[in-house]
């Protein structure tokens, strides 16, 4: 038992251990309670030993083990000692183990993965507008301290070392970039709790996503270096500055040299190449996401509810028994208003769940190394009507009807793809297969023949991302099906049927309970979740990055504009006007914007490949993603120019002649 129940169900009662405790209308010993914080493989209230059933099957392939290594132990050495047994029991039972192997991952691969892709490129989106946000800091600093230069020139005449100059810049660059980190802390906090509505993924309590402190010392000394990294650059170039340079800069109105011009060039430059860069990637990871959603899935998405019971052993721990329950759950559940069709699948596409495997199939008349040769089978148990339900076309024969019982002959749907590989180009209709190991009235050691049926179309049924699967279709009431996802198709909101379709199995049995209830479209999304989250994370830092670079290239701009007030002044002065010098000021941050897109757009071509595992039906040098990308940089940049040049060509000719 669960830790958490025992306290929670049980008050932490040490007696409660060696006590019996009903369950699925049986009484089951309690033997121990799990220690605090156990949680695997996640949410689990109570464990119990089952009957292994098909996994003593060697037709089947649905079991996984795990296993705890010793210390020292490398993943590689169990993984190489399966390998030589695979090889062993390959050669020892050719039928059933021809070309089979066993997949070895740790347990945090187990369950991230699929996730590591998408963790390494937020790492890297975070890293480039953690860039650009120095780049920022930078400029304002450099700008700051020639503001400051003539400060620093008494400072340095009344005594002052170079040193401690530094030292004082650096200071209060450091001072800047941990009350930043700790307002960034503050609102991730919030952030957190958003990340883990995208992932919508179950993950074990070893696994949570929260902010501990190891998230606290990253912060703290990605802080420190951010204000280290963006103060040494203006304190190197302030302390080496001569004092009569300065008191003559100051004099003047220079704006700092040809080296810090460079500088903040650069860094201008930069900011708009990362922000390219981002919006690229953003670009394409959202359009890739859009594809996969909307890809043909084999199946019409209709707006329906799905939701799941499992009938207790019990009470339905035979065929004819859990035949009855679906007819009669399936009749109830039709009777809701709005409920325009129900049917039910143990297996449905993309929920993820493979009930009882994939064992292996058998046509009739194939020899034993044709048999050996088919791949496995993705089995799925279906009601009558529930192609109709679903939107699966059939493309030759018959569906499942409700008069296949379990005395008339059994059948079954295959999928087309299925066919192909059985049959090749002729109809299989009315040919028979065999499922070795299938579960059919708990009885594995007679395999029955089923007659084909029909063909239907090919679902994707283990993911969009996937092929068709080699699907077989069998009924519900020709078959035992435990644990069944049903579909109800409606005219009304999916949501709003959840208490009405709890009643209606109630009505069915009062003990049965009612659970997972989602959405169709929901568990559709939910296997895209992983994507969905990229996308939308590389679109906020995308618009964060060119949110940033405009307030930093309107701050180089507007400080350039300030340090040239008399010049723009005396231009004003001897008859330019005022369109002119705003289109000198724009012309001089576009010459700047012209340089950041070009190499920006040369670092997310060399970059894209980097996605190609993340991506799907688009390619990861779509010119329109390009061009869209470059032409919104472009606007933002030139709204960030035209501020400040509207502001210079503003100025009044006196007043910027009078200006120190």
């Amino acid at each position: 038992m669960n830790h958490e129940l025992w306290k929670r169900r049980f008050g932490g009662d040490p007696g409660l251990v060696g006590k019996t405790l009903p369950l699925d209308f049986s009484s089951y010993q309690v033997l121990g309670v799990a220690a605090p914080g156990f949680d695997f493989p996640g949410k689990m209230d109570i464990f119990r030993a089952v009957h292994l059933g098909s996994a003593q099957n060697w037709d089947v392939r649905g079991v996984f083990a795990v296993a705890r290594l010793r210390p020292g132990v490398t993943i590689d050495q169990p993984r190489r000692r399966l390998d030589d047994f695979a090889a062993r029991m390959e050669q020892t039972f050719p039928r059933t183990n021809q070309g089979v192997r066993f997949q070895v991952r740790t347990l945090r691969d187990a369950y991230s993965g699929e996730v590591r892709p998408y963790v390494l490129l937020t790492l890297g989106l975070v890293a480039m507008v953690l860039l650009i946000a120095c780049a920022n800091v930078v400029n304002l600093l450099l700008s700051r301290g020639l503001a400051r230069k003539r400060e620093f020139a008494v400072r340095t005449a009344l005594g002052a070392t170079r040193g401690r100059i530094a030292r004082q810049l650096l200071a209060e660059a450091v001072i800047l970039a941990v009350v930043g980190g700790l307002a960034g802390l503050g609102f991730a906090w919030w952030w957190t709790s958003l990340i883990r509505q995208w992932l919508r993924v179950d993950l074990p309590a070893w696994m949570s996503i929260d902010l501990d402190g190891s998230v606290l010392l990253f912060t703290l000394l990605a802080s420190l270096l951010a204000g280290l990294a963006a103060g040494l650059l203006p304190a190197l170039g302030l302390s080496k500055a001569a004092l009569d340079d300065a008191m003559r800069d100051a004099s003047r109105g220079s704006s700092g040299g040809r080296t810090s011009a460079r500088v903040r060039d650069a860094l201008v430059i930069s900011e708009l190449a990362l922000a390219v860069v981002l919006l690229v990637f953003a670009g394409l990871l959202l359009q890739s996401f859009w594809k996969l959603r909307d890809s043909d899935t084999g199946f019409a998405r209709p707006p329906a509810l799905t939701f799941r019971t499992d009938p207790p052993w019990a009470r339905y721990n035979k065929a004819e028994q859990t035949a009855m329950f679906y007819r009669r759950a399936i009749e109830e559940l039709s009777r809701i208003p709005g409920v325009t069709a129900v049917a039910a699948n143990h297996s449905l596409p993309l929920a993820l769940n493979q009930n009882y495997g994939k064992p292996a199939i058998a046509a009739e008349g194939e020899s034993i190394d044709e048999q050996q040769r088919n791949p496995f089978v993705n089995v799925q148990i279906v009601s009558p009507g529930y192609f109709e339900t679903m939107g699966i076309p059939l493309r030759d024969g018959r569906a499942l009807l409700a008069s296949d019982r379990l005395e008339t002959t059994p059948v079954a749907v295959i999928s087309q793809p299925r066919a192909r590989r059985l049959f090749g180009a002729s109809s299989p209709v009315g040919r028979r297969v065999q499922l070795p190991g299938l579960l059919s009235s708990l009885n594995e050691s007679k395999p029955v023949w089923l007659e084909i049926a029909g063909v239907a179309e090919g679902v994707r049924s283990d993911g969009l991302t996937l092929d068709p699967s080699l699907d077989i279709y069998l009924s519900n009431q020709q078959q035992f099906a435990g644990d069944t996802f049903f579909i109800l198709r409606t005219t009304l909101g999916p949501a709003a049927l959840a208490g009405a379709v709890t009643r209606a199995i109630q009505q069915v049995d009062p003990e049965q309970p009612v659970f997972d209830i989602q959405p169709l479209a929901q568990r559709i999304d939910d296997t895209v979740s992983q994507r969905r989250m990229a996308g939308s994370l590389s679109l906020c830092f995308g618009a964060l990055a060119l949110l940033l670079a405009a307030v930093g290239s309107y701050g180089v701009l507007s400080f350039l504009v300030s340090r040239r007030t008399r010049e723009i002044g005396i231009r004003l002065a001897l008859g330019s006007t005022p369109g002119r010098v705003w289109w000198m000021v724009v012309r001089q941050g576009l010459s700047l914007a012209g340089i950041g897109l070009a190499v920006g757009a040369a670092v997310a071509l060399a970059a894209a490949r980097l996605l190609d595992r993340v991506l799907y039906g688009v390619t990861a040098y779509d010119p329109s993603i390009y061009g869209l990308a470059l032409a919104l940089t472009v606007f933002v940049a030139l709204v960030a120019f035209a501020v400040p040049a509207w502001r210079a060509s503003r100025t009044s000719p006196v007043v910027a002649l009078q200006t120190d």
